[in-house]
C-alpha cells in the first residue's frame, strides 16, 4: 500500500496538466529519436513503478558527474495526471541521486518565451532549446505506455549540446491491483492551474546555493515581471559560474524587458561567445540591436 500513501501526499501539490499537454509533441519526437539513434537498453526487467523510476534515476546519476544540472522536460503517458506524477517522482529520485534538477514550475514560462506551440514541428531542437534556457546540461524525457499485460517505462538522459541519448533505460511494470488503482486515481485527480510552491521548487524566500538555484529563482521573478530581482539573481548565477551562457541570456532578456538595450546586447553577445549555437540568444540579440537602433 506504499503507492496509495505516496499518492495521498502527491495530490496535495500536483499540477502541471497544461504543461504536460504542451510538451507532448516535443516528447513524441524525442522518443522517436531515442528509438532510432540510442543504443539498445541494457535492461528490461519487471518492476513496480516506484522501483522503475528509482532505478532509472540511479542509472542516470551513476553516468553523470555529481551535481550535474538536468531538466525533466516531458513524459509521455496516457493521461496528464499520470505524466505529472511520474515526473514528480523522477525529479525526487534524481535529486536523491545528487543531481541538480531545474525547477519544473518554470516550464510554462520557458515554453512561452521560446514561442513553442503544440502545432509546431516537434523535434530534438525544441527539447534542447528548453534545456539550454533552463541552464541544464541534460534533458530527461520518458514514457509510460501500456504494452501487452503490463506497462513499459522508459527514461532517457539527452545531452543538450550533442542531442545524444547518453543514458536510456526501460523496464516492464507489473499491472498489479495497486498499480491499476493508482492510475485510476491519477486520471481522476483534477489539475490545479494556479501558481504554487513545491517542496523542491524555487520561491522568493528560498536560499539559493548554486548558480542553477539562482537561475531558477531568477526565472521565477522574470515570470512575475519583477525584472530587477531577476537581474540580481542572474548576476549571482554568473558570479558563481562565469561560463553560464544561460544566465547571461536570461539577464539579457530581463534588460530587454526593461528597455536597457545596451546591456541586453552586451549580455546576449557574451551568451553567444560562451554558447555559439544558442538559438534563443541569437534571436533576442537581433531584437535588442534593432530596438537600440530605432531608439525604442
Amino acid at each position: 500500500m506504499a503507492q496509495m500513501a505516496h499518492m495521498a501526499q502527491w495530490k496535495e501539490t500536483a499540477r502541471r496538466g497544461k504543461i504536460s499537454r504542451l510538451l507532448a509533441g516535443i516528447l513524441a519526437a524525442a522518443a522517436l529519436h531515442g528509438c532510432a539513434s540510442s543504443a539498445p537498453a541494457k535492461n528490461d526487467k519487471t518492476l513496480t513503478l516506484e522501483k522503475a523510476v528509482s532505478q532509472g534515476a540511479l542509472a542516470i546519476a551513476a553516468k553523470l558527474p555529481l551535481g550535474t544540472r538536468v531538466a525533466v522536460v516531458a513524459f509521455e503517458a496516457e493521461d496528464p495526471g499520470i505524466a505529472d506524477y511520474v515526473m514528480d517522482e523522477l525529479t525526487g529520485a534524481l535529486v536523491d541521486g545528487s543531481l541538480e534538477v531545474a525547477d519544473r514550475d518554470n516550464l510554462e514560462y520557458v515554453i512561452n518565451e521560446l514561442d513553442l506551440r503544440m502545432s509546431s514541428l516537434a523535434d530534438d531542437e525544441d527539447t534542447m532549446s528548453i534545456g539550454k534556457f533552463l541552464g541544464a546540461e541534460y534533458v530527461i524525457t520518458g514514457q509510460l505506455i501500456e504494452a501487452g499485460k503490463g506497462y513499459r517505462y522508459r527514461v532517457n538522459a539527452v545531452n543538450v549540446e550533442t542531442a545524444a541519448h547518453e543514458v536510456s533505460r526501460r523496464y516492464t511494470i507489473r499491472k498489479t491491483r495497486d498499480f491499476q488503482r493508482l492510475l485510476a486515481d491519477l486520471k481522476d485527480t483534477k489539475r490545479e492551474e494556479e501558481t504554487r510552491v513545491t517542496k523542491r521548487g524555487a520561491h522568493e524566500k528560498s536560499s539559493p546555493k548554486t548558480a542553477g538555484n539562482f537561475l531558477d529563482r531568477g526565472i521565477l521573478f522574470a515570470d512575475r515581471e519583477d525584472y530587477d530581482m531577476a537581474i540580481a539573481d542572474f548576476t549571482e548565477a554568473i558570479k558563481l559560474d562565469p561560463n553560464n551562457g544561460s544566465a547571461y541570456s536570461k539577464r539579457g532578456l530581463a534588460y530587454l524587458e526593461k528597455q536597457d538595450y545596451d546591456r541586453a546586447v552586451e549580455d546576449y553577445s557574451q551568451a553567444l561567445t560562451l554558447e555559439p549555437n544558442f538559438s534563443a540568444a541569437k534571436r533576442n540579440l537581433e531584437t535588442a540591436r534593432n530596438a537600440r537602433r530605432r531608439g525604442w
